[in-house]
């Protein structure tokens, strides 16, 4: 089998041209590919330990939030699937084929499943099986080696980044939407660092990191990598929100790909639920829906600009100008200047 993030990723999007064409529009391939990839990188990632997981989580018989935490102690991962299928048993016949992937989809860990539901990967699955594709899709993923002793974290971020231009490309006319470019990114990333390369020097600096509109979680790994590159003892803390379901099952995957914990990300409206609520963060990061309006926030919005303290309490724009209130909420999320051994404080970034 391929062992590079090129040939895997031509492994990986060929799948396109044997089983997708005719059956969806070109467009939507990444809709299918990703998803697909994803499922099969988790399981390779967790096929060492999955026996010894199932038996730990069925002699546990303890409430789930219990179950997470144990599981992430005793193995150190965040997610797991408690089924005794896989993408190979389900391919092994094709009897039960969709009814079977459910049922492994449904064995995972909440926060997995929770980024499946926001792929809609139910409707994909009914979409593939109506075209009579989907035992063989499921075959291709199954013979994918993406264990972590065959494409690392870097070579797989590599790969599912890859995946993601191509799917936007082939969709251009959304791609504005939830994806900026990993070199804006990066240069984003320098000019915001830049002032702080002496900070993250020395034994065990701390930094964290925050975007209220994460889409797919560029910027949040592209400033871990880029300060890991200035410091690799550096504790980074990772945080995001995002508004658009789509863009949320992306970041998280990318997340999880990426060897992070998906639960960092968080699904919802920023301006009206801020998940994240009375935390501060060393450096902010974004790309604010600019020339958007906020009418659709406007109630929460109000309320809460009543409440003495509050981020919005000082005064709010017209509600034409959503980027100017999402900046409001990224000033408030700073981290005040402490001293400049710690940093000198908070840094912003927007793009």
């Amino acid at each position: 089998m391929a062992n590079s993030s090129s040939q895997l990723f031509q492994a990986t999007w060929g799948a396109a041209d044997t089983y997708l064409r005719g059956v969806v529009p070109r467009q939507q391939y990444g809709n299918y590919i990703i998803p697909f990839t994803v499922l099969r990188r988790l399981e390779c990632l967790l096929e060492p330990t999955k026996a010894e997981v199932i038996e730990f989580v069925e002699s546990s018989q303890l409430p789930q939030d219990f179950v997470d935490s144990l599981v992430a102690e005793e193995f150190g991962t965040t997610f797991y699937n408690t089924s005794s299928l896989s993408l190979e048993i389900i391919a092994s016949t094709d009897d039960n084929v969709q009814e079977g992937l459910m049922a492994y989809i449904a064995g995972f860990s909440d926060n997995v499943v929770k980024v499946f539901e926001s792929f809609e990967f139910s409707k994909l699955v009914d979409k593939l099986a109506d075209g009579n594709v989907l035992w063989g899709m499921i075959k291709h993923y199954s013979t994918l080696d993406l264990s972590p002793g065959n494409i690392g974290e870097h070579g797989m971020g590599d790969l599912f980044e890859n995946l993601m231009y191509r799917s936007f490309s082939e969709n251009g006319q959304v791609a504005g939407e939830f994806y900026t470019p990993r070199d804006a990114i990066r240069l984003m990333v320098d000019i915001l660092l830049r002032s702080d390369d002496k900070g993250m020097q020395g034994s065990a600096p701390i930094r964290s990191v925050y975007d209220p509109t994460a889409g797919t979680a560029g910027m949040l790994l592209t400033a871990k990598h880029a300060m890991k590159e200035i410091n690799e003892d550096i504790s980074i803390t990772l945080a995001g929100q995002e508004l658009m379901a789509e863009s949320y099952a992306l970041g998280a995957s990318d997340l999880i790909v990426s060897g992070e914990d998906p639960d960092v990300l968080k699904l919802g409206d920023t301006l009206t639920d801020d998940q994240y609520a009375d935390q501060k963060f060393d450096y902010v990061l974004a790309n604010p829906p600019y020339g958007t309006d906020w009418k659709r926030s406007k109630a929460a919005v109000e309320a809460e600009a009543k409440i003495e303290g509050s981020r919005f309490n000082h005064g709010l724009p017209p509600t034409s100008d959503g980027q100017m209130l999402f900046l409001t909420h990224i000033v408030d999320k700073l981290t005040p200047k402490v001293s400049e051994t710690a940093g000198g404080g908070a840094r912003i970034c927007s793009y």
